[in-house]
């Protein structure tokens, strides 16, 4: 259920780990976020 759906959204998994997706057309293939991620 999990892999239908992530895949009719647009991402495709990783084989050798059922949790783990990725964006199949990433808008930004080549641009790295980092950043800190705090609470407010």
């Amino acid at each position: 259920m999990l892999l239908a759906a992530m895949r009719a959204a647009g991402f495709r998994n990783y084989a050798r780990e059922w949790w783990h997706f990725t964006l199949a057309k990433e808008p930004f293939p080549k641009q790295r976020f980092d950043f800190p991620v705090t609470a407010n």
